[in-house]
């Protein structure tokens, strides 16, 4: 898959990869997709009316209990980017 990007995101891209914090472009791109999905979900789970306000009426109390956290954060990352 080829995509094209901005000069401003290829710049920023490149400026993400030389800092160290990525390795390479492809996993810059994972990553923000990563986010784009996360906040896709996030938009299902609290959407907003059509007056811009957040509705506020949703109970996730058969929920609790049941979502737990494993391991630590930066390894589920690394293994989310490396399934992609």
């Amino acid at each position: 898959m080829n995509i094209s990007l901005t000069p401003e995101l290829e710049q920023f891209v490149e400026s993400t990869v030389k800092n160290g914090r990525y390795s390479s472009a492809s996993e810059v791109v994972r990553a923000a997709l990563q986010l784009l999905k996360e906040r896709e979900i996030s938009v299902v789970l609290n959407p907003v009316s059509s007056e811009g306000k957040q509705k506020s009426s949703y109970d996730f109390s058969d929920l609790v209990g049941r979502l737990t956290w494993q391991g630590d954060a930066v390894t589920m990352q690394r293994n989310l980017r490396d399934e992609w």
